[in-house]
């Protein structure tokens, strides 16, 4: 189910937002969803600046090394260990 979020509150996590993900942190849409909101916000003539933030497929290697790094084997140091 998706989330209702005012044009105006969206802004507001919009322009106080750092990145992309803050936004999407902040309002509880997809990143797909936020980007979409903005563009069509745009359209109508709001001003939004451009946020920083990372390509899908980044995101998706940045997901993926998530689980590396939680579900990991570690060693006596807690170092991970990776294959040889």
């Amino acid at each position: 189910m998706s989330q209702k979020v005012s044009d105006s509150d969206f802004v507001v996590c919009w322009v106080t937002a750092d990145t992309i993900e803050d936004v999407v942190k902040g309002t509880g849409l997809t990143r797909a969803g936020c980007r979409y909101r903005a563009r069509v916000l745009r359209e109508r003539g709001v001003r939004l600046m451009d946020l920083k933030g990372i390509s899908d497929k980044e995101q998706k290697v940045k997901d993926l090394n998530g689980l590396v790094e939680k579900y990991s084997r570690r060693d006596k140091n807690g170092e991970i260990r990776l294959p040889r």
